[in-house]
């Protein structure tokens, strides 16, 4: 009997013993279940730029872009050019018609001869006239020149007379007074000879004078003017043929055959000097200055980064920057600036009006480094530093604890120095959700930050937004 009774004591101890083992490996079970549940967000550790700048968009022009026009009111009559044809400078763009010009000059040309020819009779007849004014005067003149000479002789022979009388008849009156006569006889007509000298010589010289601008004046004004006149139509005429100012592609075309055409008739730009404009927000544009490097990218590009330098900073918002709608409503608004960046080289893979993305660095380093997110990392109570790496298991991810250092930091990214963490573990970005030897499961987040940071949604990441992604 007593057998019996501790027979179905070990049956029942049997019976409690599995039950207990049974709900104790349901709680492990349970609770290993509910670790390998969770979801923890991780990011891999990767080598991040650090430096510090601010990103723009914009699209790629010309350095070098030509504005052709003409003055010319004439139909265009060839044209040998289409939009985003290359050309080369010399080339012959365009032909005007010059029929109309052509016209004008062949009528100015034949009033010139008519006006020529008619002038060449009037000046004939006016040298003959100037001709005979010299002769008649020199003639004259030289007769009267005759007479003083005459006058002048006689003159000294009536002195010469006087002088004998007085001489050899001093007592002989008649004869002195005889002598004294003729002296002053002669005297009075060399007086008259002379004045009749210089009155001829103050007429005939008019007369020449009055003849000589006859011959000078004649339709010197008509033609010099219709020769004014017939100069600028030759220019014009010269301007009839339009070739290139400079190798480039026709990037705009305002004319077609037989349009009369006003101010530019198309753009050529260079596409060997290539810059690009990028816009800017205003809380980034007075930390922009010329010389600062810049790296360019673009989607049609994607595996290339095409460095650059600033040129100009376009310090004054567009027009279109600001919505006056937004003043009225009370709507905050925000200007955009721009700035221009000198694209290095002649072989970056860019083209005319591409849209491309760029981040102007606001120092000369540009910093690269083994990085993680900023709040991955956690201090323990002695000041150690450390992250959460997540290494991968059969059943999950198991938790570890790493040391580190940091260095460079940004508003999310923070350089790792002096630590056992490598490039692409999988970091821990929620350090507070974990402990070490815990096993869970992941949510890799790393391509949708990288994502948005580098979006340039902001247009920045300096300073608070420093560091690329």
């Amino acid at each position: 009997m007593e057998k019996k009774k501790h027979k179905k004591l070990y049956i029942w101890l049997a019976i409690l013993a599995v039950v207990l083992l049974g709900t104790v490996l349901f709680f492990l079970k349970t609770s290993r279940n509910a670790n390998t549940e969770t979801q923890v967000p991780v990011q891999r550790a990767d080598v991040q730029d650090l430096s510090q700048y601010v990103t723009g968009s914009g699209t790629v022009r010309s350095q070098n872009v030509v504005s052709v026009t003409s003055d010319l009111t004439a139909k265009v009559k060839q044209l040998n050019v289409a939009l985003g044809d290359t050309v080369k400078k010399g080339q012959v763009l365009c032909v005007f018609d010059s029929s109309d010009i052509e016209d004008q000059i062949q009528v100015l040309e034949n009033q010139i001869s008519e006006a020529q020819s008619a002038a060449d009779t009037q000046r004939q007849s006016a040298q003959r006239a100037l001709d005979q004014a010299v002769s008649e005067r020199d003639a004259t003149l030289e007769s009267d020149q005759q007479a003083i000479n005459s006058a002048t002789e006689d003159l000294n022979m009536a002195k010469a007379e006087l002088q004998d009388a007085l001489a050899e008849e001093p007592q002989n009156s008649a004869r002195i007074t005889a002598a004294q006569q003729s002296v002053k006889d002669a005297q009075s007509a060399l007086s008259e000879a002379q004045q009749t000298y210089k009155a001829d010589a103050q007429s005939l010289n008019a007369n020449v004078q009055s003849a000589q601008s006859t011959l000078d004046s004649i339709a010197a004004s008509d033609i010099s003017q219709t020769s004014a006149e017939l100069d600028k139509l030759r220019q014009q005429l010269a301007k009839v043929t339009v070739t290139a100012p400079q190798d480039g592609i026709v990037t705009n075309l305002n004319i077609s055959v037989g349009s009369v055409p006003a101010g530019a008739l198309m753009t050529i730009q260079d596409p060997k000097a290539l810059q690009v404009t990028v816009n800017v927000g205003e809380k980034d544009i007075l930390k922009l200055a010329s010389g600062q490097k810049a790296l360019i990218s673009s989607d049609a590009l994607p595996d290339k980064d095409i460095q650059g330098t600033v040129v100009r900073v376009i310090n004054f918002a567009s027009a279109d920057s600001s919505s006056g709608q937004g003043m009225n409503t009370g709507v905050s608004t925000s200007a955009t600036y721009s700035a221009d960046i000198r694209v290095e080289g002649q072989d970056s893979g860019l083209l005319l009006g591409m849209s491309v993305s760029a981040k102007i660095y606001l120092s000369e380093s540009q910093e690269k480094k083994l990085s993680v997110p900023y709040d991955s990392v956690a201090t323990a109570e002695d000041g150690t530093q450390y992250v959460y790496r997540a290494v991968q298991q059969d059943d999950g991810y198991r938790i570890e604890k790493v040391t580190l250092e940091t260095g460079t930091a940004g508003s999310y990214y923070v350089a790792v120095e002096n630590s056992d963490l490598k490039q692409g573990d999988l970091v821990v970005t929620a350090p507070g959700t974990v402990t070490e030897g815990q096993i869970v499961q992941i949510e890799d987040v790393g391509q949708e930050i990288a994502a948005s940071l580098d979006s340039g949604s902001t247009g920045t990441e300096d300073g608070s937004a420093s560091e690329g992604g």
